[in-house]
């Protein structure tokens, strides 16, 4: 907060000088930033963490065995809230393509 304070200082003492001597429109000076942006840990939004939440009670299950109400009310139970069918689908395509991406030994 100091730090903040003393850069304030700083600059209103500049455009005054600037003002005084008539070299506002001439004179012109990039400032440092007020404050650097922190890199927010992932996720951002409720949304990911509620979908990162979901994807986590559903890491035990396998999908194919499970219909969609059923795996709604496994979320319910884990996590306290429902979900949709949308988030499960999505879910499903996901782990079908994870599976899919290994390659499968042929049968002898």
């Amino acid at each position: 907060m100091k730090k903040l304070k003393n850069l304030k200082r700083r600059i209103v003492r500049r455009v005054r000088e600037t003002f005084r001597n008539g070299e506002f429109e001439r004179k012109a000076e990039i400032l440092p930033p007020l404050y650097r942006y922190r890199k927010l840990p992932q996720p951002r939004t409720t949304q990911h963490r509620r979908q990162q939440e979901i994807y986590k009670a559903l890491s035990d299950v396998k999908a194919s065995e499970w219909t969609y109400t059923e795996l709604q009310e496994i979320v319910r139970q884990k996590t306290g809230t429902a979900c949709s069918r949308k988030v499960i689908a999505r879910w499903k395509k996901e782990q079908k393509l994870k599976s899919s991406a290994q390659p499968s030994s042929p049968a002898v």
